[in-house]
């Protein structure tokens, strides 16, 4: 099953995900030093927004995180920026995201700790789908 969890930098998507999905720390692949052979192993990427600023070419990525949780901030939202550079990783973080969200079976928004499924469904108690 493949989830997307959105929200705003330090909004609990992590502890969150941890929470309803059974995650442990170790089972996330950290966006700012993981490679795309690296998220094979992992069950969830953390800072999907890191991994996209480093990385340019992002085709084939989102048959790689097709079956993980992928957590990722909003940098879409507010003032465009002056920086070419800048904009192209919000706009190719922005096209990557529509891809994932498409093809996901959950997406989740998540503000002040709290979820808002946007697709799918959260899991229940005992941890299938509900």
């Amino acid at each position: 099953m493949t989830v997307l969890i959105i929200g705003g930098a330090a909004q609990g998507k992590k502890a969150l995900a941890m929470r309803l999905y059974g995650l442990a720390p170790d089972d996330f692949a950290d966006g700012r030093t993981c490679t795309r052979e690296g998220l094979a192993s992992a069950r969830a990427i953390d800072g999907l927004h890191h991994l996209t600023r480093r990385e340019k070419d992002l085709s084939g990525l989102v048959g790689r995180l097709r079956g993980k949780l992928v957590l990722c901030d909003e940098i879409g939202c507010g003032v465009v920026p002056a920086d070419r550079e800048q904009d192209d990783w919000r706009e190719r973080t922005g096209r990557l995201l529509c891809d994932l969200a498409a093809q996901a079976d959950t997406v989740i928004r998540v503000c002040a700790g709290l979820p808002q499924v946007l697709k799918g469904a959260l899991p229940d108690a005992a941890g299938r789908e509900g």
